[in-house]
């Protein structure tokens, strides 16, 4: 018997999503994701009428969401989405065709640490991932399988996803990813061994007067020659004293990522919320 499964959406019903009834399930992250990843800077100018990455890859990709969020905002040209868990590796696939961007998203069902075909090697411009953040001897894992996968280290860790990132990028391309605040110095060093260089950090606070929860990371490699300015770290505030979202949530679950953007406080000296 197959484990049940929902049909969901995203971009208030203009992207459907297939996902497991229980476990791994799409939560805010994604979209938190895909809204950091669709502002970071190209490491070329597109070609006129072209996306600003032409090539990109969704590490641990799950049912897709990133992947197609991206998709659909014209952000890459074509993506690859790894993910080792084949019930949602085959779900993505579905997701793909059922939002007609099978052609142009491809699902490879593999391990990210040694399934990666070598043809993908360099040929990305740009690759997010939405690491696991809890190392197998940290907390209890959950007895749903998909759900643990999700959370805890089990099919690697942080370093073996930045690992894959590097292999599969072009020497000017980007990383963006999102993981947990407070492992956020364990994320830079990790980038740093990598060779990476940290060129953008947007916080996210669940309420104004509260400290990060996650973060996002726009990092390059590091050829010797200097990245250019790096932006002083964003702050976005995720819901407002309601508990509704805030509006620059609210813009990015509609799929608006630029102007909500270009809204982001953004802070030199962050005070409170270091912690």
């Amino acid at each position: 018997m197959e484990p049940p499964v929902t049909t969901d959406t995203l971009l208030h019903g203009r992207l459907v999503l297939r996902q497991p009834a229980r476990g791994h399930r799409v939560n805010l992250d994604a979209v938190l994701l895909a809204a950091f990843a669709a502002t970071s800077r190209p490491p070329r100018a597109p070609a006129p009428g072209g996306p600003p990455f032409a090539r990109a890859a969704d590490l641990g990709a799950g049912t897709g969401a990133v992947a197609l969020l991206l998709r659909r905002a014209g952000t890459v040209g074509r993506c690859t989405c790894v993910e080792a868990e084949p019930e949602l590796a085959a779900l993505c696939r579905e997701n793909a065709d059922a939002n007609g961007l099978g052609d142009t998203v491809e699902v490879l069902a593999a391990d990210l640490r040694n399934g990666l075909p070598p043809a993908l090697d360099g040929a990305c411009t740009l690759v997010v991932a939405n690491p696991p953040y809890l190392p197998l001897c940290e907390g209890r894992a959950s007895p749903e399988p998909l759900r643990a996968a999700q959370r805890h280290e089990l099919r690697g860790g942080l370093p073996d996803f930045v690992a894959a990132a590097r292999r599969l990028l072009a020497s000017d391309g980007t990383l963006a990813l999102i993981y947990r605040w407070r492992r956020h110095a364990f994320a830079r060093r990790t980038l740093a061994a990598a060779g990476f260089v940290v060129v953008r950090e947007r916080r996210h606070l669940p309420r104004a007067d509260a400290p990060p929860t996650t973060l996002c990371l726009e990092a390059v490699l590091d050829d010797g020659r200097g990245t250019g300015p790096v932006a002083a770290p964003e702050s976005l505030v995720l819901h407002e004293r309601s508990r509704r979202f805030s509006a620059r949530v609210e813009a990015f679950l509609d799929g608006d990522y630029r102007s909500a953007a270009r809204s982001a406080r953004s802070e030199s000296n962050p005070g409170r919320t270091m912690r």
